[in-house]
């Protein structure tokens, strides 16, 4: 397993971060009684790993990688 980054979702618990590899796939872990556990594997990046969660607001790398999708938190609503 080549690791290329590591990443902690915004809001996930301190325990928990995702490894990003090189071969474009991804793998989660959780620190646990002083074990490391797998507690996910992904073929590619999860939506969380490009994400941010500040405040109430969610900010995501957009599908072209050259902009940014700003979204809040909170009920859904149909407009």
């Amino acid at each position: 397993m080549e690791i290329r980054e590591l990443r902690r979702e915004s809001g996930a618990p301190g325990n928990e971060f995702t490894a990003l590899l090189e071969d474009a796939s991804a793998h989660s872990f959780r620190f646990s009684n002083k074990e490391l556990q797998e507690t996910a594997r992904y073929p590619e990046p999860p939506w969380f790993a490009n994400t941010m969660i500040i405040g109430g607001v969610v900010v995501a790398i957009g599908s072209s990688g050259t902009t940014l999708e700003v979204s809040r938190l909170g009920a859904s609503a149909t407009l």
